[in-house]
């Protein structure tokens, strides 16, 4: 059964800290991000106290719940934009990803966005697959130091070729 109520992204402000450390130290965001541990408190709130004008963090709110984060990165002097998705745990598996990938394309030009995605993240390559996304091979990979494999692991570029489907953008249960 699916809720009408929309999922909203905002811009994350002071108060909204906890609830992006919360996230930010779940397991399977602590895995994605690359690193081998939750972030420290203390230094997590420094760096968020800190952060460039070229980075928006932004929480995915769905029924007054705080269920994932998004980071815009504006990366280069074409102002292109990277974005990472960061779901909450407990939101996993519900389509929360794809309504706040789509909220995001709806908020900025969609021609100028990419992602890069470890080799092995499926459901975010489902995710981005599915926005209209499509790994750019002409690009080399990044290879990433990642806690779990030494020699580290491959990201792939993905890019917005071409017009997505539209996704649905209401909470789901």
């Amino acid at each position: 059964m699916k809720n009408k109520n929309k999922i909203t992204l905002r811009q994350a402000g002071p108060q909204d800290v906890h609830a992006l450390l919360e996230l930010k130290s779940e397991a399977s965001n602590v895995y994605w991000s690359g690193h081998a541990r939750a972030p420290d408190r203390k230094i997590f709130q420094a760096w968020f106290e800190k952060l460039p004008t070229s980075r928006e963090v932004l929480l995915a709110e769905c029924d007054s719940k705080v269920v994932g984060y998004l980071y815009i990165d504006t990366v280069d002097e074409q102002r292109s934009k990277e974005v990472s998705i960061g779901v909450g745990e407990k939101f996993t598996g519900k389509s929360f990803g794809a309504m706040m990938l789509g909220t995001a394309l709806s908020h900025v030009a969609p021609n100028g966005l990419h992602a890069w995605i470890f080799v092995d993240n499926s459901k975010s390559i489902r995710v981005f697959s599915k926005a209209g996304f499509e790994r750019d091979d002409t690009v080399s990979p990044r290879l990433v130091s990642r806690h779990d494999k030494a020699d580290g692991v491959e990201q792939f570029l993905w890019r917005r070729l071409g017009r997505a489907q539209d996704s649905d953008d209401h909470c789901g249960r």
